[in-house]
């Protein structure tokens, strides 16, 4: 994590699946900080957030459901069935199990962005999902970018040394 924290610039974050959903657990800062009302202990939104984007894309619903219903209920994040964009939640999850990536800006930080990828083991789970967070306009969140492809070098890596094997294209849809 302070690799990547020094290669993007931007600060870091490592979040497990807690009792009460998405929990982060360790936090490096990059050279550009910014204070962040994240901290360690944060138990963060599955909706609004890259991270918890990035889990539920790989959780069975069962598992993030009841989450999902408070937050629409309570009006957390961007979209019950759509984002602002008009993209259902099963289109979004789809193409974050497509690339490992999930992006979610302005939508938990106001003037935030996101980049999210989950560390995956061998039943195709997520263990853990890193997450580089940045200003709007200054960190590139766009999937092709530099610090998109650092996050996944990171957790590609670290996903095949606990025994994760990517499935054919076919087979990413829960």
């Amino acid at each position: 994590m302070m690799e990547l924290a020094d290669t993007v610039g931007y600060t870091v974050f490592l979040a497990v699946w807690g009792t009460h959903g998405p929990t982060v657990v360790d936090r490096v800062d990059g050279r550009s900080r910014t204070v962040l009302e994240i901290r360690v202990g944060s138990v963060l939104p599955v909706s609004a957030s890259a991270i918890g984007r990035g889990f539920s894309s790989f959780m069975p619903i069962a598992a993030t459901s009841t989450l999902l219903e408070r937050e629409a209920n309570e009006g957390i994040g961007p979209w019950g069935s759509l984002d602002d964009s008009g993209t259902s939640l099963a289109e979004l999850q789809r193409e974050i199990r497509r690339t490992r990536l999930a992006i979610a800006s302005g939508t938990l930080l106001t003037g935030f962005t996101a980049i999210a990828s989950p560390i995956l083991d061998r039943a195709q789970s997520p263990l853990a999902v890193i997450s580089i967070i940045g200003p709007i306009g200054r960190m590139d969140d766009s999937p092709n970018g530099a610090g998109a492809k650092a996050l996944a070098e990171l957790t590609n890596r670290l996903s095949r040394q606990i025994g994760w094997v990517p499935l054919p294209a076919k087979e990413t849809s829960l």
